[in-house]
Parts: C-alpha cells; structure tokens; sequence
C-alpha cells in the first residue's frame, strides 16, 4: 500500500514537470509561428512597383546617429588626398592615456586621431567656419563617432579656434605620409595604395 502510495506520488510530480514544459514549448513554437507570419507579410509589403514591374526591395536599415563606429576596421589611405569633415577634440579624460602608436597623450601637443591616415602623418588642418588652421600629427586611432574625421589635442583645438564649441568643420590635407614600405612621402607624389597598414 506504501509503494503504491509513493507511485502515485512520482506519478503526480512527473505531470506537474512534463505539463508545463510541454505548454512552454507549445508557446514557444506558437510565438515562431507568428514571427515567421509577421515576416512573409512585411516581404509582401515591401514590394514596391516601379515601371510596370515588382521589385522585392530590402527594407533600409538606418544607422543611429549615436552609434559607435568599430574600432579595428579602418581602412588606411596613404594616397595623400584631402578630407573633410567634422573634427572634435580630445577630453580630459583622455591625458596621459596611451594612444595607438604606445606613447601617452599630452594635451599640449599637436597630436590628432584619425582612422583613415596611417600613423605618423603630419598634415594641415583649416576650421572651415573661421579660417584658422594648425599643423597635426597623426598618432592615435578614432574617433569612432560617425560623421567625424579628426580628434585633435586641446592645443590645437585652440590654434583652430574650436575649443568653445568642441565640434568644427574642417578640411585635413596631408603634407608627408607615411607609405607601407616604411618611407614617407610628400601629399602630392604619395602612392595611391589603400587599405594597407
């Protein structure tokens, strides 16, 4: 009578365990189900007519404007050819932090940042809003922040004339850059070699 008491008891406690998981793996195949209905009907919505014929078009991803760029995907242009774009500034948080080349930031240098310069470049910065400029040295990566070109150090952040409102338009023209073959060239003759490092 005990043992048959104890085999109802198992009995019962196997239904409880096998009831729900059973019922959560039901949900879980009904919610697939309506993910994979959700998604034939957004493909049948974006198809778009133009001249007569339909074109399945993918739905455009758009890129917030707070995202970060991913470090270590740079595409390095030791072509010579001028940018331009916005450059920001180099916080406090950032002294004496080491840069990409393994020296530490000073604030007082005319360092800047780029991810598309190869390391070592000097080159001519001009604040498009005010006409002032300064001469840079690449030694550091970034900034990974879209729609911009250039950190620049404190320093010349204030040659430039951009320090009160820390974001500026500007044009970066190489003068010397450095080439994969270790020798540095004049902007002007530099080969257009890209994408190495």
């Amino acid at each position: 009578m005990k043992r048959l008491g104890v085999v109802v008891l198992f009995a019962l406690l196997g239904c409880i365990w096998i009831f729900p998981a059973e019922a959560a793996s039901e949900r879980a195949r009904s919610v697939s189900g309506h993910a994979t209905a959700s998604r034939s009907a957004q493909s049948h919505q974006s198809v778009q007519r133009t001249g007569g014929h339909a074109q399945n078009s993918p739905r455009r991803k758009h890129r917030d404007p707070h995202a970060r760029l991913t470090p270590g995907r740079e595409v390095i242009d030791h072509s010579g050819r001028p940018q331009r774009g916005r450059a920001s500034y180099y916080g406090r948080e950032f002294n004496g932090r080491k840069m990409a080349n393994g020296r530490r930031f000073n604030p007082n240098s005319n360092v800047a940042a780029s991810r598309s310069l190869p390391l070592g470049t000097v080159a001519r910065v001009e604040n498009l809003q005010n006409g002032q400029q300064t001469t840079v040295r690449v030694e550091d990566r970034g900034p990974y922040v879209p729609g911009r070109i250039l950190d620049v150090a404190p320093k010349a952040a204030d040659d430039l004339g951009m320090r009160e409102q820390g974001v500026a338009p500007v044009v970066v023209e190489p003068v010397a850059v450095p080439q994969p073959d270790g020798s540095t060239r004049p902007a002007g003759t530099a080969s257009s070699d890209q994408g190495q490092r």
